[in-house]
């Protein structure tokens, strides 16, 4: 954040052209300018100055604060997922991001035999009790784990935000996400045994 400072100084009165004017120091940290300027009996010059500042500012302000697509959740940005033709690398690093359209929520991980992954997803609007129950009574899962031929694997259902999965050998895995109508991030963290 870019905090604006100004200070007028009073320095000593002259008599210039037979009207007596103030000089002034001028000092900005945004523009980093040591400036002096002489106030005729009028505000106009100052008050140009200042608004000119304020516009710098402003601007210094909208650059700093981005036009980036990452978003914000304590610092760090969020990745967001591919089509199955095309999956984004799972980020451990980052959170990962889970769009409203599970189409494009497949993340790839390269696993090693016996490794843990664990995944924690962090969602606009809670799992009711319902969503839960109908998920578990279809046969569903919010979270779908497949190998590199995008074959769903067996043995890996979640009707919660959580899941671990072990992998039994090493290889390329694809991940989906899909919470219906529900959006937000999930973030991810591995064990080795």
């Amino acid at each position: 954040m870019i905090r604006l400072v100004v200070r007028w100084t009073l320095r000593k009165a002259e008599t210039v052209g037979g009207q007596r004017v103030k000089l002034i120091k001028w000092y900005s940290l945004v523009s980093f300018w040591d400036k002096t300027i002489y106030k005729e009996g009028e505000k106009m010059k100052i008050n140009r100055i200042v608004g000119t500042l304020w516009a710098v500012a402003t601007l210094f302000v909208m650059l700093g604060c981005g036009g980036g697509s990452s978003s914000s959740d304590g610092g760090s940005s969020t990745v967001s997922g591919g089509p199955p033709s095309a999956p984004t690398t799972l980020s451990l690093d980052s959170s990962n991001e889970i769009k409203k359209n599970a189409y494009y929520n497949h993340y790839q991980y390269e696993a090693i035999e016996d490794e843990t992954l664990s995944i924690q997803a962090v969602l606009e609007n809670a799992i009711t009790k319902d969503m839960r129950s109908e998920c578990q009574k279809s046969g569903d899962t919010f979270i779908v784990v497949y190998d590199a031929e995008m074959n769903e694997l067996d043995g890996f259902r979640t009707c919660t935000s959580t899941m671990k999965i072990t992998f039994m050998a090493d290889g390329i895995y694809v991940i989906q996400i899909k919470y219906p109508g529900n959006k937000g991030y999930f973030t991810a963290d591995t064990k080795k045994h």
